[in-house]
């Protein structure tokens, strides 16, 4: 049996799933009619470890960003709205950050992973008492008939084979109207033929693979495609006036563009599968804002008055600079004027005293002493 690389808030297993006691906070604070529904408008806290895993290309860990982060936040925050006030097991928790997203709105989180390592970084990094880490394996889950309201496992099919068992297990553990959140690579997009093989995968599916294998077990599944992009986004201000579709126009190379319905060519597929009817957006958006989005939003919260006030004081400070740069410039322009007229003096005082040593010369030749001396000068060779 896995053993816990944490302490735990709760007991043996029996009693660790049974219903929380409304004493908890945890279930006080699921018992709250707005912590089960979505809260627009929510701002709520990033989970970021005080120590980080190293990245071997198997898990994302604390030292990556861009686009990998983006996709694995985003099935997060798909995961955290789905979680909120329930009973919650997540597979393949690696670093430990999506379970404490998940945890700040859930009932409890028990998150597994078959790493030693990731299990006791996450035990140490993210500390809740309705959250603990475990070691745990997909395919055989130390878990009780019935147990769990939400399953989730991102990108983690692809690194084993057995994946029926996975699903009979995750059917198991799922209470009725449970649902399981699962992501994998489309094999078709991510490893196109001709292309290099992630060594770190064992199975790989395109979606209808996925789709067949979901519901041998689970009589109602969406799936959703994931792409991370560069682009722009509008939506409906008020969704309930608008058709329910999607449309997407992509760029094709330097000259052209196409236009599709939904999302064509998703990386990655999402699926929402369960016993019951689920309810899922028909799109999502993560809007991974930049540090200059942030500065020009900073901004406008300033006001327009503050925001001019602070323009005047960037204008002036640079103004400022450039009078400094100016005043030494010009200072160091009159250094060396007044170096070149120097100069210029001395080469003056130096061809004075050279035409004064030329005038004595030619005097000198032109005398009579010079001439009656001529003889002599000739005679000792010194012309």
């Amino acid at each position: 049996m896995p053993m816990s690389m944490a302490a735990s808030p709760w007991p043996p297993w029996e009693p660790r799933w049974r219903k929380p006691s409304p004493s908890r906070p945890a279930a006080r604070l699921a018992a709250r009619p707005e912590h089960r529904r979505t809260a627009l408008g929510e701002i709520f806290p990033r989970e970021r470890a005080k120590t980080e895993l190293g990245f071997t290309g198997e898990r994302l860990t604390g030292a990556i960003h861009g686009q990998i982060e983006i996709e694995h936040l985003h099935r997060y925050f798909l995961a955290r709205e789905m979680a909120r006030g329930k009973d919650v097991l997540e597979i393949a928790c690696g670093e430990g950050y999506g379970a404490a997203m998940m945890a700040q709105v859930a009932n409890s989180v028990l998150a597994m992973d078959v790493s030693t390592e990731a299990v006791a970084h996450a035990a140490r990094n993210y500390r809740r008492d309705n959250l603990r880490f475990a070691l745990g394996d997909a395919r055989k889950l130390d878990a009780p008939d019935a147990s769990v309201d939400l399953l989730t496992s991102f990108e983690t099919l692809e690194h084993f084979y057995e994946h029926e068992q996975f699903y009979a297990e995750a059917r198991r553990v799922l209470r009725p109207g449970g649902a399981l959140i699962v992501s994998t690579p489309e094999r078709e997009v991510y490893s196109p033929e001709g292309s290099n093989a992630n060594m770190h995968h064992v199975r790989e599916l395109t979606r209808s693979e996925f789709e067949a294998g979901l519901r041998a077990q689970f009589p109602h599944v969406t799936l959703m495609a994931q792409r991370p992009m560069h682009g722009s986004v509008m939506a409906a201000i008020e969704p309930a006036q608008a058709a329910p579709r999607v449309m997407s126009f992509e760029q094709r190379g330097e000259d052209a563009f196409e236009t599709n319905e939904g999302l064509p060519r998703g990386v990655y597929l999402v699926a929402v599968a369960s016993d019951q009817p689920v309810q899922v957006p028909v799109a999502s958006q993560y809007i991974a804002t930049s540090r200059l989005d942030w500065q020009l939003d900073h901004w406008k919260h300033l006001g327009v008055q503050e925001a001019r006030e602070k323009l005047r004081e960037e204008q002036a400070r640079l103004r400022d600079e450039a009078r400094s740069e100016i005043t030494a410039l010009e200072e160091e322009l009159a250094r060396r004027i007044a170096r070149e007229q120097e100069l210029l003096g001395e080469r003056d005082n130096a061809l004075a005293v050279l035409r004064e040593a030329e005038a004595s010369l030619t005097g000198l030749r032109n005398s009579t002493s010079w001439r009656l001396t001529a003889p002599l000068r000739r005679m000792l060779g010194k012309g």
